[in-house]
């Protein structure tokens, strides 16, 4: 099986230029615990909800942080760990528990254009679908 098979194709992402605020209400809003980090489409980088500052969890921090118009890119991992569509999904598995990470962008077998996102769920539920 491949990555292709599992993969969340075209995510949702966060711009690098976005502000903290916007993001913490997209993890809201959409419910997912990762978004990739774009630039013109280039993935540069993925934030997670651990990597936002404890400071923009409540609402009222939120309403008055400073750190909440601050962009995304002072606070996303830059060095992304990624797959390509055509990878062996048991070597994707194997990348995530070995970096205790919980999603893996999918890119173009450039590396450099975004095209989905792996995530431990989209794998636990192929795997439900197996048992």
């Amino acid at each position: 099986m491949i990555v292709r098979d599992v993969m969340t194709p075209a995510p949702h992402v966060a711009e690098v230029n976005e502000k903290l605020r916007s993001i913490h209400a997209k993890f809201l809003e959409l419910d997912v615990r990762h978004l990739p980090v774009v630039d013109g489409g280039k993935l540069v980088g993925i934030i997670s909800e651990r990597d936002l500052p404890s400071d923009l969890i409540t609402p009222a921090a939120r309403n008055g942080s400073d750190r909440a118009d601050r962009i995304v890119s002072h606070y996303m991992s830059a060095d992304v760990i990624s797959v390509n569509p055509e990878s062996d999904l048991g070597e994707a598995i194997d990348l995530m528990l070995e970096h205790r990470i919980g999603a893996l962008p999918v890119v173009d077998v450039d590396g450099e254009r975004l095209i989905g996102i792996l995530s431990y769920v989209d794998v636990l539920r192929e795997a439900r679908r197996l048992l």
